[in-house]
């Protein structure tokens, strides 16, 4: 009961990334598990439709897997988005997201990632990004844990700008990102990670990324959680809004 319990959670987890950030938070897929040749995912497929003075449509889609071998982890993530109002598209999102971890038990690993992301509500049709990063595990305790990631992407990206012609834009990028998860009560967590990745002749115009989340557990079984995740983007290709937020509150219940 405990494992069904378990990877309902971590289901849940996955389930609740949202696309729409313009960096995808890797940190919140990662299980920091000693466990060896273990499989860990999901997969969800929604449809909905509803008319009255239009009609709207939805359609959403996700298959996640994480494997640990031994040595390595893998980690291979994806999510889908449609929203329809009287057959014009209001938000098209989406995100393919393989990242490989070598020697993952140790305190420096390596990191190779590959990603295709679209978020046609901001004008991004399409980011495709390779990238190689050292990982450190800084603090692995019990209670606390702190790890930094740094490395180098290459981004290759087509945006639409207000005339409605296309613009292309590649880029290398220096990308780091510090993510520390802690027990404050044992009844309380703390989960706070930073992205900052940037060109590096523009090292101080950054796409910079916070994500922070609070959660007060009441029981076993049920608890509350409140986030807030915010991306400013000062080297944007195209006008778009610089600074964008997003806040959650809710309760979890497991069973």
């Amino acid at each position: 009961m405990k494992k069904i319990v378990y990877l309902l959670t971590i289901g849940f987890c996955l389930l609740a990334i949202q696309a729409n950030a313009q960096i995808l938070n890797i940190e919140k897929f990662r299980l920091e598990k000693d466990t060896a040749n273990a499989w860990f995912g999901n997969a969800g497929l929604s449809i909905s439709a509803k008319k009255q003075y239009s009609e709207v449509k939805k359609f959403s889609g996700s298959l996640n897997a994480v494997f640990l071998s031994k040595n390595n982890g893998y980690m291979l993530l994806n999510k889908y988005s449609l929203l329809q109002v009287n057959d014009n598209d209001v938000i098209s999102e989406g995100y393919s997201h393989l990242r490989l971890n070598f020697w993952r038990r140790k305190k420096v690993s390596l990191e190779q990632f590959n990603q295709y992301q679209y978020d046609i509500g901001r004008k991004l049709n399409s980011r495709v990004l390779f990238g190689v990063t050292a990982r450190f595990r800084l603090l692995h305790k019990e209670k606390i844990s702190l790890s930094a990631n740094t490395g180098f992407m290459y981004e290759d990206e087509n945006w639409k700008t207000s005339d409605s012609t296309y613009f292309d834009n590649n880029s290398i990028k220096s990308t780091t990102n510090i993510t520390l998860k802690t027990k404050l009560h044992k009844k309380i967590a703390f989960y706070f990670i930073s992205y900052y990745q940037a060109k590096p002749e523009s090292f101080f115009k950054p796409r910079l990324t916070v994500d922070s989340s609070l959660q007060f557990i009441f029981t076993k079984n049920f608890s509350f959680t409140t986030s807030f995740v915010s991306t400013y983007d000062a080297d944007y290709i195209v006008p778009i809004a610089e600074f964008i937020y997003t806040l959650n509150s809710g309760i979890n219940i497991t069973f």
